[in-house]
């Protein structure tokens, strides 16, 4: 199933990317061709309307980040129509969806039926392509609403991606209060997406690094026969492969858990903190191996490893995400199991 999927995504994916390849810019349009396909093809709401389990999500959102599809899967599915369904909401059926976060110091201020929410939702993925869905987190709850798609000023990600603000100031009538662990599962679900996705991204570079070494000629042979261009092809796929490991362990934690579960959340925690950290030595080796020509905005390079970087910062940093397994560490029993298992 997953090797069928695999290729059907595959060649998707290639085919969107061909077509764009030198039309790609700051901030990156909505690529709306590609997501009639995926929506036709029922991959834009394969775990909510499908019954898909997380590895079939997983095998859609790295190949797409793979051949930077600029579409919102990851917001539409995992995150926004889940949250949706949750807090028993409707949502159009079709067309692309997003997800706002954000705190607030009360969940609702004032007095029922008086009582309002209001804030600002930043960072918010693809702002402007469909409705928000808006989870509004404080230690008392998890304030969930419906939004209309919010406003695009031209800001992006270091990949092109558009983020923006979404401001809320909304009735008490109009929000469903839902369990704090809701907006939890939330962020864990989003990080576990970002995870799959750099794993994608890092893919692509690592391809590319691989081809342009191949093909590249100094001094009458190639760059790859080089030994301190091997070497550093080796950290590259180490880093690579690290990263991959982490985050194929938290997919199946959640397959097999939820991602409600302790062991999703330890799992994800680990994945988010490796894939961070990997990002910095693979998309330098990268660069430093295309050289002068990897910087350019015409080069595809950086289509995975902007990416990656922006990703990286998403549903948490790295330094939080380390410092929340080291908190889980100080909080075990034993510790050492809670590293390498008993």
């Amino acid at each position: 199933m997953n090797d069928e999927l695999t290729a059907l995504v595959e060649e998707i994916g290639r085919r969107s990317y061909d077509a764009r390849m030198g039309r790609h810019g700051l901030p990156e349009p909505f690529d709306a061709d590609l997501w009639q396909v995926l929506e036709t093809s029922g991959l834009t709401r394969l775990t909510s309307e499908q019954g898909a389990d997380p590895a079939e999500a997983a095998v859609v959102l790295g190949e797409l980040a793979r051949w930077a599809a600029a579409v919102p899967v990851a917001e539409t599915d995992l995150l926004a129509t889940w949250l949706a369904e949750r807090a028993d909401l409707t949502v159009p059926a079709e067309g692309p969806l997003t997800v706002a976060i954000a705190d607030v110091d009360d969940a609702i201020t004032g007095t029922a039926p008086y009582g309002r929410i209001t804030g600002c939702a930043r960072g918010v993925p693809w702002p402007a392509v469909g409705p928000v869905v808006l989870a509004a987190r404080s230690a008392e709850a998890t304030v969930v609403a419906v939004l209309p798609h919010g406003s695009s000023d031209g800001a992006s990600n270091l990949g092109g991606e558009p983020r923006g603000e979404v401001t809320f100031d909304l009735a008490a009538d109009d929000v469903v209060r839902l369990s704090p662990a809701v907006a939890e599962e939330l962020v864990r679900r989003g990080a576990w997406a970002r995870c799959v996705q750099i794993v994608g991204a890092f893919d692509a570079a690592a391809r590319l690094t691989v081809d342009h070494t191949r093909e590249r000629k100094q001094f009458g042979r190639s760059l790859d026969a080089f030994q301190a261009v091997s070497h550093s092809l080796a950290a590259l796929h180490g880093e690579i492969e690290r990263s991959r490991a982490a985050t194929t362990l938290a997919t199946f934690a959640a397959v097999d858990h939820g991602f409600d579960s302790p062991e999703a959340d330890y799992a994800v925690t680990v994945a988010k903190v490796a894939v961070g950290r990997a990002v910095g030595p693979v998309t330098t080796i990268a660069h430093q191996l295309h050289g002068a020509i990897g910087v350019t905005i015409e080069h595809p390079l950086w289509l995975a490893t902007m990416r990656a970087r922006s990703w990286a910062d998403e549903f948490g940093t790295t330094g939080s995400w380390a410092t929340r397994l080291g908190r889980m560490a100080l909080a075990a029993e034993n510790p050492w199991n809670l590293v390498v298992g008993p």
